[in-house]
């Protein structure tokens, strides 16, 4: 029984890129994808959040209507929060789902080598908005002494275009 690994996360996303063309005969679909995930790895290694919303909004974009037929999957932020879950996994990327503070439940954290990200996601039919309930709770106070930059994140969904319909964050300077 033998076990691959690899030094880093550099060459982990390499690895996968080319394990994805290799599936994809024609190589299109495996060279977006690879665009894809290489810009939203680097955004959150340079930390820099607010450079995720473009590629969040073509990631969905890019999901089959057919796949929205016959049920109202897009209604409940369960299913985005496992679509994220799922992607940031694939990166390998270190993510805490449903990550418990004192205060409440942070649908999933992702923790960098220089930052950590608090996601919230909501629907928009949602009477509070994501980043409200981020700063009510004060989710970012369990990772104040990790010695990293703290990022907000906040997204919103509307279930009639089954994508983003607000993204907004902030950085949170830890306080002397």
């Amino acid at each position: 029984f033998y076990s691959l690994g690899v030094p880093n996360k550099e060459v982990s996303i390499g690895f996968n890129d080319y394990l994805l063309r290799m599936f994809f005969a024609s190589g299109t679909d495996a060279t977006a994808a690879s665009k894809l995930s290489q810009k939203i790895f680097r955004a959150l290694s340079v930390n820099q959040p607010e450079l995720l919303e473009e590629a969040f909004f073509t990631f969905f974009a890019g999901i089959p209507y057919q796949w929205y037929v016959k049920n109202n999957i897009a209604e409940y932020e369960g299913y985005y929060c496992s679509v994220f879950y799922s992607f940031f996994a694939a990166l390998g990327l270190t993510i805490k789902p449903e990550d418990m503070t004192n205060k409440g439940r942070i649908d999933f954290t992702v923790v960098m080598e220089k930052g950590i990200f608090i996601f919230e996601i909501k629907m928009k039919s949602n009477s509070k908005n994501a980043m409200e309930q981020i700063k009510e709770k004060k989710y970012h106070e369990k990772y104040l002494m990790e010695g990293k930059e703290i990022f907000l994140v906040g997204i919103e969904f509307n279930e009639e275009a089954k994508n983003l319909s607000k993204f907004e964050t902030e950085n949170i300077t830890r306080q002397s």
